[in-house]
């Protein structure tokens, strides 16, 4: 079976009628395919993206548990794809940016001697993320 992708592969790059005519499939292929977003995504919803098997949405979903996709690289890296797979799951697959989330925790108190007006604040502040 990995021959008849590296095949596939192979048209594709090769100038001529049939590398363009399955260059041009492959982009319509695209063009249809629903975008999904791979951290989120269930098996049901990763198996309606084209050229997607069980074993591969397995794959997927036990690599998202470990931890999730920071972008195209490090999925590409942890799951092993076809030429074609990685060529329509570029254009189909989004990875959400992740924005820096900034907390501050503080606390106000006030002490006072016994007896007398004097009243002194305090805060005490940090800052995590």
């Amino acid at each position: 079976m990995a021959g008849g992708w590296w095949l596939l592969w192979v048209l594709l790059q090769g100038p001529g009628p049939v590398g363009d005519d399955l260059a041009r499939m492959l982009d319509e292929i695209v063009a249809e395919a629903p975008e999904v977003n791979v951290n989120t995504a269930d098996v049901s919803t990763l198996l309606t993206l084209p050229f997607m098997t069980p074993d591969l949405a397995d794959r997927i979903l036990r690599e998202r548990q470990r931890a999730p996709f920071a972008n195209w690289d490090d999925f590409s890296a942890r799951v092993p794809l076809d030429p074609l797979q990685a060529y329509v799951y570029a254009g189909v697959l989004r990875f959400p940016v992740r924005r820096a989330r900034v907390t501050v925790q503080g606390a106000f108190w006030g002490r006072g001697a016994p007896g007398t007006s004097r009243f002194r604040p305090g805060f005490r502040w940090r800052v995590q993320g």
